[in-house]
């Protein structure tokens, strides 16, 4: 009983620990397949800043809105941040 106690509070700490979080992001980061209708449809050719977009969503959702603003701001897509969200969210699992 104890030992269960033990872990469970273990497992709550270590998940939302900023090191699991880098981890997880990079992790990620080297799964991570862009499906060609979400390039299309946000219009961008550099998959490798849209896998970090993607990732930063999926592992934090305000850092992900951060990069959609980003993103919107430099012209490098020419959705909205509220777009950009949606337009991710339709092909992977958000946060």
């Amino acid at each position: 009983m104890i030992n269960t106690l033990i872990e469970v509070n273990f497992e709550a700490d270590f998940y939302k620990s900023r090191e699991f979080k880098a981890f997880h992001a990079k992790a990620l980061r080297k799964t991570i397949k862009i499906p060609k209708a979400l390039k299309q449809k946000m219009a961008m050719d550099d998959d490798s800043l849209l896998a970090d977009t993607v990732v930063l969503f999926m592992s934090d959702r305000n850092a992900g809105k951060m990069a959609a603003k980003n993103l919107s701001a430099r012209k490098k897509c020419p959705l909205s941040p509220d777009e950009i969200g949606r337009a991710i969210g339709k092909y992977f699992k958000l946060r």
